[in-house]
């Protein structure tokens, strides 16, 4: 198969459990296939919100629930996150979480003009392989997508627990080309740790955090 873009992701089915199956054949209902569906079920809604890679979704659910007048927009591929986040979504009647579940670029490629108020991009896949670095999301190309995303008031958050990828995400993040400013931060507001930056803590890798604002 063709992609548009490389893919930064692995393309692993993992493992599923029977309750995760089970909520996802709910999953059209939560399911947005572009930015004019975000816009139409934002209309009841003050802020939109983009996670981008939610994992399993356990911290990322706990921190919608704070924030009921906003309309996260969760982006995954792993069928068995979606599963799982599924299943808290529906056990708890949340009515403010849709799921995009292709590769994220393929929406904010959308020519519909919508912004957010808010981007989290927590841990994405480090391709810590010298060889593998050209498959890490976050490069100038893909800034520029998020840029196009973000107004003046809009904030990006994100975090990696490997240090060549924040040197990384920080030299993109100054390229004049995308008009950000950015600062390091201990933590991102208001969020636990995911799974996966536990877990990052625990094998001993300092975990490093971006606040990005939009130059006016």
């Amino acid at each position: 198969m063709r992609y548009k873009f490389l893919p930064s992701f692995a393309r692993r089915k993992g493992r599923i459990t029977n309750a995760q199956k089970k909520y996802l054949l709910h999953l059209d209902k939560f399911l947005i296939h572009s930015c004019q569906d975000i816009q139409t079920a934002a209309a009841k809604f003050e802020h939109i919100s983009l996670e981008i890679g939610f994992g399993n979704g356990e911290d990322f659910f706990k921190f919608t629930q704070s924030q009921p007048q906003t309309l996260f927009i969760a982006a995954e591929v792993y069928d068995a996150g979606i599963g799982n986040l599924l299943g808290k979504i529906i056990e708890s009647n949340s009515q403010n979480i849709l799921i995009f579940n292709k590769d994220i670029r393929e929406l904010l490629d959308d020519s519909h003009p919508i912004t957010f108020h808010e981007i989290f991009i927590i841990c994405p896949d480090p391709w810590p392989k010298d060889r593998h670095h050209k498959r890490r999301l976050l490069q100038n190309n893909f800034f520029d997508m998020l840029n196009k995303r973000m107004t003046a008031e809009s904030r990006l958050f994100i975090s990696t627990d490997w240090d060549n990828y924040a040197d990384d995400i920080s030299g993109s993040l100054k390229s004049k080309n995308h008009n950000f400013d950015s600062r390091l931060i201990s933590s991102i507001p208001s969020r636990d740790l995911s799974k996966f930056q536990k877990r990052a803590v625990t094998e001993g890798r300092r975990l490093h955090f971006f606040e990005v604002q939009k130059i006016r």
